[in-house]
């Protein structure tokens, strides 16, 4: 009998040093922020949601060690991580879906349509969308005369063959949407972001068929690990140094505002027969 209260006194202490453990780490991380946590903590921190009881520290060690870094842990396979002692596939799947909140949370913000008073907008715009993204993947970004996004579609996903769009379906594009002005964003998930061979002769190609739809193509640009390249300026606008924040290299810059004052004269008769529909 004394063995047994012994034991469910033990395990009481142990709950409680846990229960204590994790309000000292939410609380670290609320006031410190999330990113000024190691990365154990941080690893940590979220695996607190997927499992409401009990030390994870161990756990955050063991997938960690494992996998190398923290975004290596929220990128891995589902499968990869459910093998790791502790976890299973339902508690990978919990893991997974938390790792796809910021995703969720980017995409509805791009709901409300954003106004691009400079090409930094657009560049802050499309990095939300792809910086991070381990797939590859072709956006459509529709412009309209006010300098508002009117639409931002993905074209392809996975394989992109930027040579292969065609003209009827950049034509059915840009009159489903109105646009008077267009930028094509790509990513290069695992790769430096400077074009290969066939993106120079996609946006050539590309910038021949808007001027066609009377329509101007601002620009292709490419996201990659090491930065963002303007296919337009042909160089890098903005240069990514680890885990810092973006650095305007090169570009149109942050006081470009009246970049859509280049549109052709083409984009009145277009204006006009809008007003007139």
């Amino acid at each position: 009998m004394a063995n047994i209260t012994k034991t469910k006194s033990k395990e009481l202490d142990e709950k409680n040093i846990h229960a204590g453990h994790r309000e000292r780490l939410f609380d670290l991380a609320f006031k410190a922020g999330l990113d000024k946590l190691t990365n154990v903590q941080m690893l940590e921190t979220i695996l607190c949601f997927v499992f409401p009881r009990g030390d994870v520290n161990p756990l955050a060690h063991r997938l960690l060690n494992h996998f190398g870094s923290l975004s290596a842990v929220l990128e891995a396979d589902i499968h990869d991580v459910a093998r790791i002692k502790g976890m299973g596939e339902t508690s990978a799947k919990k893991l997974h879906l938390l790792t796809q909140i910021n995703l969720v949370y980017a995409l509805d913000k791009m709901k409300v349509s954003p106004k691009f008073e400079s090409f930094s907008d657009i560049y802050d715009y499309v990095e939300n969308l792809l910086r991070f993204r381990t797939v590859e993947e072709l956006y459509f970004i529709a412009i309209g005369a006010n300098k508002t996004c009117l639409n931002t579609k993905l074209f392809a996903s996975g394989s992109i063959n930027m040579v292969g769009i065609s003209m009827n379906d950049l034509m059915l594009y840009l009159a489903s949407t109105r646009a008077h002005a267009l930028v094509i964003v790509h990513n290069h998930p695992n790769g430096s972001c400077k074009p290969s061979p066939q993106d120079e002769k996609a946006f050539e190609s590309l910038k021949k068929m808007t001027e066609m739809a009377n329509c101007q193509l601002l620009d292709s640009l490419i996201i990659g690990t090491d930065g963002l390249y303007s296919m337009e300026n042909k160089s890098v606008a903005r240069v990514y140094f680890n885990d810092a924040s973006p650095i305007e290299e090169l570009g149109h810059g942050e006081d470009s505002l009246d970049w859509l004052s280049e549109i052709k004269e083409g984009f009145k008769e277009l204006r006009n027969s809008e007003g007139n529909s």
